[in-house]
């Protein structure tokens, strides 16, 4: 029918009075534009004044407008406006009106956000601290408990709507596993991923099968219409790089990417509303795999499925892709979510950083391709490593790599060797990224490698060490191979001087942890003649 159709329709409802009619179009018409568009919010507003405005209080009409005012509740809303729906939708619940299960398990997820450091105005309340070690433990034993309703949500549903909701539940799952990176919270987020209930065992077959069977045309608006802040949960989040941390399965995290990818890339050609699928799939779950140690792995490479995106966007250079930020629709919905906390130090959804993180990126994943010459380095001249533009409050929370991690690589590759130390020294000096294991681990590697290449060499092998530290203490086997393989190499470089091992243990060490790694033997055989290299 289109917009003009249900413009007309709206008008012709209202004509007749039927208010609450007029109400479902302008709902309906929310959903066409985009519920998280500021065009789509929009429609939502013109639901409830309808509502509100002719004092509908049938069940029906209290049962649309919960709907609505759970969405405005969202934490990917603004304060205010959060604050508002949120108000309402109590009054509405103390009624006598009930969430279905997977709408109570968001709005449980989103009381114990605090907990994790989000949203971004829990740093304005008093006396408040920040997330701590007891705190995150608290947080995931919590997150695990929201599991069931989410099972409930899909056993109560039927057809495609319960095939959608088993995929969110198993990509839900392991939610913000970066930061189970102490070692209360490791313990129990290694036990919950271990166990049948999420992932189906040690070996992730309802993990593997559930997302593979996923399809944009299928699945897609369905997972949108409830899924994590309302986007397609199964682009939105890291499940290829969860398993990578989790197992060291290198084959099931290729393949859980390639779902992922060609999931966004058939959003991107379908005709589909604009959303936060794209912003977060390039910005948040991108990163981790834009990794340079993992192109010399001897195992196929993940960046290709990353470029491909960043080329059908139309990224050429870091201009093109901060063109891509200021003009898409896509990332005017991420433009409107940016916010800080009253005194400029927390910020979410920062242009700034979203910027960094997409020229970087595009930069990391194309060398690869170029034969390790890199593009569009030019942006970093402009940035500063420890103004608070470069960290992120929701991204910290849930990607593996943050935007100083990604610069400090970068300039690693260019051989700007002072200035990576720059960067990635920011990232280890940041009180609260320290909470965020992987993209510590991977800065202290940088550190370690900078210090090599200077010849520092009792340095370099200390900041291994931290970097191995991080990654045992969190149970993120990738990042403990890549820092027992990074101080192997250093090692055999430096012919074991100053405390660097020699190449004999270099091997062992590697050789410990790759038993420790679910992987086929063809990606094992190369992962030991990589040390050779």
């Amino acid at each position: 029918m289109g917009l003009k159709g249900l413009a007309s329709l709206v008008q012709e409802f209202e004509e007749k009075a039927d208010f609450l009619s007029a109400a479902k179009v302008e709902v309906a018409a929310s959903r066409v534009v985009g519920e998280q568009t500021q065009s789509g919010i929009s429609h939502s507003e013109a639901a409830l004044a309808l509502i509100e405005d002719h004092g509908l209080k049938t069940l029906e009409a209290q049962q649309v407008e919960l709907r609505i005012r759970e969405k405005g509740a969202s934490v990917m809303r603004p304060a205010a406006e959060r604050t508002r729906h949120a108000a309402r939708l109590k009054e509405l619940l103390a009624a006598g009106l009930t969430l279905p299960p997977l709408s109570a398990a968001w709005a449980d997820w989103t009381r114990i956000m605090p907990l994790s450091g989000r949203p971004t105005t829990v740093w304005d309340a008093p006396g408040y601290k920040g997330p701590t070690e007891d705190s995150l433990a608290e947080y995931f034993s919590l997150l695990c408990q929201i599991m069931p309703l989410l099972r409930q949500a899909a056993r109560e549903a039927v057809g495609v709507r319960r095939e959608a909701i088993e995929i969110c539940n198993l990509v839900f799952s392991s939610v913000n596993l970066p930061l189970a990176s102490h070692q209360r919270s490791a313990v129990l987020m290694y036990d919950w991923l271990q166990s049948e209930d999420p992932w189906g065992g040690p070996d992730r077959q309802k993990l593997l099968v559930g997302c593979c069977a996923y399809r944009t045309h299928r699945h897609f608006e369905l997972t949108r219409s409830f899924g994590y802040g309302y986007t397609d949960t199964f682009t939105v989040l890291t499940v290829s790089l969860d398993v990578l941390a989790h197992a060291g399965d290198i084959e099931q995290a290729q393949r859980l990417l390639k779902c992922q990818s060609n999931a966004i890339l058939a959003y991107i050609k379908g005709e589909f509303a604009p959303g936060c699928e794209l912003p977060c799939f390039l910005v948040r779950v991108a990163p981790g795999l834009t990794c340079m140690e993992l192109d010399g792995l001897g195992v196929p490479s993940f960046h290709p499925a990353i470029q491909k995106i960043f080329v059908q966007c139309g990224c050429t250079d870091s201009r093109s892709c901060d063109q891509l930020y200021n003009d898409s629709e896509e990332f005017a919905v991420v433009r409107m979510f940016e916010r800080s906390s009253e005194d400029g130090q927390h910020r979410a959804w920062n242009s700034l950083y979203f910027k960094a993180v997409l020229c970087a990126g595009f930069a990391l994943t194309s060398s690869s391709s170029m034969g390790n010459e890199f593009v569009g380095v030019d942006f970093v001249d402009g940035l500063l490593p420890d103004h608070p533009s470069m960290t992120d409050s929701e991204m910290r929370t849930s990607s593996y790599a943050s935007a100083r991690v990604l610069v400090a690589e970068l300039l690693e590759g260019v051989g700007r060797v002072d200035d990576a130390l720059l960067w990635a020294r920011a990232e280890l000096a940041d009180r609260w990224a320290r909470n965020n294991g992987p993209s510590q681990a991977r800065a202290g590697r940088i550190v370690g490698r900078c210090h090599a290449a200077r010849g520092e060499h009792a340095l370099s092998a200390s900041a291994f060490d931290a970097s191995m530290h991080v990654a045992i203490t969190g149970r993120f086997l990738l990042d403990e191979l890549l820092a027992v393989r990074g101080r192997a190499l250093a090692g055999r470089k430096a012919g074991g001087a100053a405390g660097h091992w020699l190449q004999v243990k270099g091997e062992e060490r590697v050789s410990e942890v790759l038993k420790r790694m679910q992987l086929r033997e063809e990606d094992r055989a190369a992962l030991l003649r990589s040390l050779e290299c």
